[in-house]
């Protein structure tokens, strides 16, 4: 039998060796990108608080209520992702795998700083967006408390609210939501670099004055003692309300810039520099970057970390990391017989394929493949558990979890794991080759 389709074949496997050895050692072995849904709502509802504020004055139960609704108004998605290297992962067989576990941890919380910056701006509107609710509450509660006096009666509507706070000050829910959106619109370009008018847009806001009169002249009649007052001592009242309003929140973006800029980094910079963050020894921790809120937080992670759990964790990435070498070795093995006997051998140049094919799929399978099929299918063993074990409300709570979260694993290990069903591919005539020149080569 001529060797020639044998020496065609050898050479594509030795391809696909490379191949495979390569993207073992120096690719990824696992990425792990975690997508966080944080929707408000059914965050607030898995907390057991629908955020509604009680009925009363503005003190009580609207601090709640307003935290509650921040809650419900929040709808972001915040991408983290976790990344482990091969060769880091066979570094740490050799070596202090400590310094891998924080720059692990560091990697992980860099790309969640850097995914709630994306999402700044989004925030902060959400802030925007409570705050002008919190003015038309206490609006609403001033023409809820006329109402009841002109009408006699406790049972007063939402729809007769509104009606009156649109007649009698000219306030309708349409201008409210232009209030929140040229604000909101505002304060996201102050935070992209773009301009700052957010002061500005308070000022000239009609329906903010407006709103600011109902409380002014509730205001003034607390004063006065329930004596009546003239539209002139209203004006004024409220002039002077929208002025501190106004000066406050100059003062609050004053607050929130670093070195005199402001953009979506020094408002966490400086959000965290003001939050009272204390050290090991007491003493108030600052920053003056992302970069110091980075590691600040890297540290803080990795020193709650017990003793017990970094050992285990150092155990494991050197489990991995052998894990890894033993595969590159079934391919490098191979790979080393495919040239000898291709370069070497007279009479039987076919080679023996079992550990590649064995071992080549195994990183893939068992560390992306297994793992996003056991979170695809977390409801589906949830029923079962619920149904076999008796463990009512599993399955719900399981599906309100995850739905939280999104998670995808990528991993170059793919490559080998193609590789190992492509020498599978090879092997059905390769084996028949492969008995036919053993047989003429004890013949000779």
């Amino acid at each position: 039998m001529k060797q020639g389709k044998v020496v065609i074949c050898n050479i594509i496997m030795m391809a696909i060796s490379v191949a495979a050895i390569v993207t073992l050692w120096v690719g990824s072995f696992m990425t792990v990108n975690l997508k966080l849904n944080i929707d408000g709502e059914k965050m607030s509802s898995v907390a057991g608080n629908e955020g509604t504020p009680e009925e009363g004055t503005p003190g009580e139960g609207e601090g709640a209520g307003s935290e509650g609704d921040f809650l419900k108004d929040i709808q972001i998605e915040l991408p983290i992702k976790l990344e482990m290297k091969s060769l880091d992962l066979i570094k740490s067989i050799f070596e202090n795998p400590e310094p891998l576990i924080k720059d692990t941890i560091n990697g992980v919380t860099g790309s969640a700083v850097d995914a709630i910056l994306a999402q700044t701006d989004v925030i902060m509107t959400k802030f925007v967006t409570v705050a002008v609710d919190e003015v038309v509450k206490q609006a609403e509660e001033q023409v809820k408390n006329e109402l009841i006096e002109q009408l006699g009666e406790e049972n007063v509507t939402e729809e007769q609210i509104k009606e009156k706070l649109e007649t009698d000050y000219g306030v309708s829910e349409s201008d409210v939501e232009t209030l929140k959106n040229e604000a909101s619109d505002a304060l996201k370009a102050l935070l992209n670099g773009e301009e700052d008018n957010v002061a500005d847009c308070l000022e000239k806001s009609e329906t903010l004055d407006n709103l600011i009169k109902v409380y002014a002249e509730e205001e003034l009649k607390k004063e006065n003692g329930g004596a009546p007052v003239t539209q002139e001592q209203i004006d004024a009242k409220a002039a002077e309300i929208k002025s501190d309003t106004v000066s406050e929140c100059e003062q609050a973006i004053e607050d929130l810039k670093v070195d005199g800029e402001l953009n979506k980094e020094t408002v966490v910079v400086s959000a965290l520099s003001q939050a009272g963050i204390k050290d090991e020894n007491g003493n108030d921790v600052t920053f003056e970057s992302i970069d110091d809120v980075k590691a600040y937080i890297t540290d803080y992670v990795y020193s709650a970390v017990p003793e017990d759990a970094a050992g285990y964790a150092g155990t494991g990435m050197k489990v991995l990391g052998i894990f890894i070498l033993v595969v590159i070795a079934a391919w490098a093995y191979f790979l080393i017989k495919l040239i000898v006997k291709t370069l070497f051998s007279k009479y039987n140049k076919t080679v023996g394929m079992f550990f590649p094919k064995f071992f080549g799929w195994m990183p893939h399978v068992f560390f992306v493949g297994l793992p996003m099929l056991l979170f695809n299918n977390l409801d589906k063993i949830a029923e079962i558990a619920e149904t076999q074990a008796g463990m009512e409300g599993l399955a719900e709570t399981v599906a309100t979890l995850t739905s939280f979260a999104e998670i995808n694993i990528a991993s170059l290990t793919w490559v080998s794991a193609l590789c190992s069903v492509l020498l599978l591919v090879i092997w059905i005539p390769y084996y028949q080759w492969r008995r036919r020149l053993k047989r003429m080569a004890k013949n000779k």
